[in-house]
């Protein structure tokens, strides 16, 4: 029981923070997706993340899909920059 209350207590209060950070949809969906997954893990027996460490897989995962999403529009603009830049002219300037 304390396991359910605690997770969706946790589940709640991330939700709500990431609602006002204006966090992407990764980051939401990470949660969605992680808190269940551990409430149920913790439920059964099996091996499971305290809050603190989840905590810290989230924040791992936000700064991972953040890294290479940067990572991903330099290599665009990169891209686009040598596509754009034209070779010289051999016709002489007037």
């Amino acid at each position: 029981m304390w396991t359910c209350i605690a997770h969706t207590g946790y589940f709640v209060v991330c939700a709500v923070l990431l609602t006002f950070l204006r966090c992407p949809a990764f980051s939401r969906a990470a949660l969605l997706l992680s808190v269940p997954l551990n409430a149920a893990a913790e439920v059964n027996q099996q091996p499971a993340l305290d809050l603190g460490s989840l905590s810290l897989l989230l924040l791992a995962l936000s700064l991972g899909h953040w890294f290479v999403n940067q990572l991903w529009a330099v290599a665009q603009k990169q891209k686009a920059s040598s596509l754009c830049s034209y070779p010289p002219s051999s016709t002489p300037q007037k």
